[in-house]
Formats: structure tokens, sequence, C-alpha cells
């Protein structure tokens, strides 16, 4: 099927945004062309889609999600945090046993199925049945978040399985890759934002909300990265007085 101009202009306008991909690297961060979407994975709205399809649903319940765990966290690095001290809590509890989680912890691990839900919506489930199974247990987490109401027993056992089945492990992994990260890297980044337009007491803040981390972190690493290069040009000079 040929797509049209009409197509071609929705998805730039969807690639641009943070909500139309499952997996981000932070809150404020958006997808650029030409650094591979760095940091982004699985699109969800792609080049010719139906805003009406499925596709459109688990995007506008991505959105809904996001926005109910902002009202708990600055950052997705924070939430990620009280995922883990949540699944730590209940790794070696009976199913049976009520969660000893605080709100934040209830947020993150609540968030955390939503995204399973819609994961496998999207990457694994068969067109039909199975799609619109997952989509809907999604929105139902989602509805019971918003009310507030407590956790359905089959949401918690299927909260503390996960966890006994690798959650925790999965979760420790994704905090370990959310590095910030190589500083020449890190420089490379600083000076786009320098080049368009940003001013460098604003450019270490933009990085550490981007990584998760804080900006005297930033500022410490694009040192390293400084004297790295001064040291390099400074050998290669004592080579040729040798």
């Amino acid at each position: 099927m040929k797509l049209t101009k009409a197509q071609f202009a929705a998805w730039e306008i969807n690639e641009a945004d943070p909500d139309n991909w499952l997996k981000i690297p932070e809150f404020d961060v958006l997808p650029r062309r030409e650094e591979r979407y760095y940091g982004f994975e699985h699109p969800i709205l792609t080049l010719g889609d139906d805003e009406e399809s499925y596709r459109g649903e688990i995007r506008k319940l991505v959105k809904r999600a996001r926005a109910e765990l902002r009202r708990v966290f600055p950052t997705l690095r924070e939430s990620l945090e009280s995922r883990i001290a949540a699944l730590e809590l209940v790794s070696d509890e009976e199913l049976a046993e009520a969660p000893r989680w605080d709100a934040k912890q209830r947020a993150a691990m609540q968030y955390f199925f939503i995204m399973i839900d819609l994961e496998f919506a999207l990457r694994h489930a068969q067109p039909g049945h199975q799609v619109a199974t997952f989509i809907s247990r999604a929105a139902t987490t989602l509805i019971d978040w918003i009310d507030g109401g407590p956790l359905k027993a089959a949401t918690y056992e299927k909260m503390i399985r996960s966890a006994r089945v690798g959650g925790l492990a999965s979760a420790v992994k994704r905090r370990a890759s959310s590095k910030v990260p190589a500083p020449e890297r890190l420089r490379q980044e600083r000076q786009k934002l320098v080049e368009e337009g940003k001013g460098s007491r604003d450019v270490a803040s933009i990085l550490a909300k981007r990584y998760g981390c804080s900006a005297d972190h930033i500022r410490k690493q694009l040192r390293k990265e400084n004297q790295m290069r001064l040291n390099s040009v400074q050998d290669a000079s004592e080579g040729l007085v040798q």
C-alpha cells in the first residue's frame, strides 16, 4: 500500500513524541532521529499506523500511565528505585500476605505492570483476542491505580510472582543500564545543546534530568573528559619534543 503525505507527516509528529515510545530513558527527553533514538525503544504508532487501531489504544494508555507516574516521581529513575525497593520487600513473602509498600512503591509497581501488559500487546501477542486481553488488563490496572482502591488479590499475586521469577533482577539490570554514558558521548551531547542555544549553566541540569542523576555528577564527568583530552594533548606534545 502506497503511503500518503499525511501519513508521513503523522509519523514525523509521532516519532518526536516520547509517549509514542514504550521505553524511554527519562522524563522530558525527546527522541532524536540523528541520534538513532538513543534510549528509546519500541515505537507504538509507526509509519502508516491508524490512531484508531489497537496501537492507538496502547499509546493512550501509555500517555495516561506516565502522567500518573509523574504525579508521584520527578524522574523516571526515582520510580525505578522505588520499584526495586518494592520487589525486594516481596521477593521472600508468601503470596497470601498483604503488601507492605508505601505509596511510591505501589505506584512504581502499578506502572510497571501496566507497561508489561502493553509491551506484550504490542510486541508479542497475536492480533485479535490476545492483544485485546493484554490491553484490557492494563486498562483495569490503570483504573484501579487512579481510583486509589486496594490492590486486587490477583494483581498482588502477579506482582509477587514476577519478583520471584526475575522481576527484581530485571529491574536492577535496567537501573545499571540507565547510567550516564561515557564522558566522550556526554561531551558531544553537551556541545549539541550549546549549539542549540542552551546556556552553559543549563546544560548540566538538562543532561542530569535526561539520565536521572545530579547536575554535579554531570559536571564531574565533563571535567573528567576534559582532563583526559588535555592529558592526551600533553602526551602528544611531549612525544614531539622528544
